[in-house]
């Protein structure tokens, strides 16, 4: 899902306490210390000899493998297949890599409460149905192996609302988007969304649909493209590296980002029958981007033009509520 409104989000936030400003002593302090580590770095002490740094190689994120699975059946034909998890626990590595993940705090411990009823949910027998009757599944010859979803919550610290998916079930959002979201009923929104992604397969619908892509590509991209939805000092460095391969790629992607949009939104408000939660906050969340993207326009290029814009979103949203007999 690619958020970014076009209005920044309101600072105030419950979750925030007072801010405090740091006096001189403090400022000195930093100073003192950054001084002190640089003269102690092996890498100044070359420099100061006249040596030049070796350059510092950055280890490469540590994977664990997939356990086997077991061959697809009609029960478990919604289940992820080994090698999508694969496919997800690598781009996980690779955005907790790129991006700072906050494990504890008032932020993590939101998006733990409020996640629980929503993963829940998703995996009512309703909502499998709906994915198997969509899909046709079972399909015939079907040879893959299937493993559990690896479902997962988590915040990136990043300013800007945004959250983002990936194939294994993990789920990323911004701290950004919990001030964004100051009603849980939001919050439990985004989180639906995201995780029909993951629940109705669509990295794997990208793939398909993108043959062309090598494997390496599109993991790449992935990775990358999850940093640059959620912006921030991470993607500056991960984004080049998806554009450098072939924008080419990226522009295929964009043909159906629309469709698949739009099916989350719809699982998402399904899910959210059956929790605590409204589903009418998935309808004052897109009436909220709505309304921020009405300032400025839609400022996003490439795939995430891909996107439906917020009022038609808005359109299809209501549409929905009221097939399932709520008021907007």
């Amino acid at each position: 899902m690619n958020l970014r409104p076009s209005s920044p989000p309101p600072k105030p936030n419950r979750l925030h306490g007072p801010s405090r400003r740091r006096g001189h002593s403090g400022l000195l302090g930093v100073a003192v210390f950054m001084v002190a580590g640089f003269l102690t770095a092996p890498s100044a002490q070359a420099q100061f000899r006249g040596v030049p740094p070796k350059p510092e190689e950055k280890k490469p994120p540590v994977i664990a493998p997939v356990p086997p699975g077991v061959p697809t059946t009609s029960e478990n034909a919604h289940l992820p297949t080994e090698n999508e998890i694969k496919i997800g626990r690598r781009s996980a590595a690779e955005v907790e890599q790129a991006l700072k993940v906050i494990t504890s705090g008032p932020y993590h411990d939101r998006v733990q409460r409020v996640s629980r009823e929503v993963v829940e949910a998703i995996q009512r027998q309703e909502i499998i149905s709906e994915y198997k009757r969509v899909y046709r599944l079972p399909k015939a010859k079907d040879d893959s192996r299937r493993v559990p979803f690896e479902f997962s919550f988590k915040v990136v610290d990043i300013p800007d609302p945004n959250a983002f998916a990936l194939s294994s079930g993990a789920i990323y959002v911004t701290k950004g988007l919990l001030d964004y979201t100051p009603s849980d009923h939001e919050l439990a929104a985004v989180l639906a969304h995201e995780v029909s992604h993951s629940m109705f397969h669509h990295v794997e619908q990208m793939m398909k649909k993108a043959k062309k892509l090598q494997t390496t590509q599109l993991l790449t991209f992935l990775a990358a493209m999850a940093a640059a939805v959620a912006g921030g000092p991470g993607a500056a460095n991960v984004l080049p590296l998806a554009l450098a391969g072939n924008l080419v790629n990226t522009a295929t992607l964009t043909g159906f980002g629309r469709d698949l949009e739009a099916e989350a939104d719809r699982i998402g408000i399904m899910t959210l029958r059956d929790t605590s939660y409204n589903p009418v906050g998935m309808l004052t969340f897109m009436q909220k981007l709505s309304r921020d993207y009405s300032l400025r326009g839609n400022p996003d290029v490439g795939i995430y033009g891909s996107h439906p814009y917020p009022n038609e979103r808005v359109a299809a949203i209501q549409k929905t509520l009221e097939k399932f007999g709520y008021r907007t």
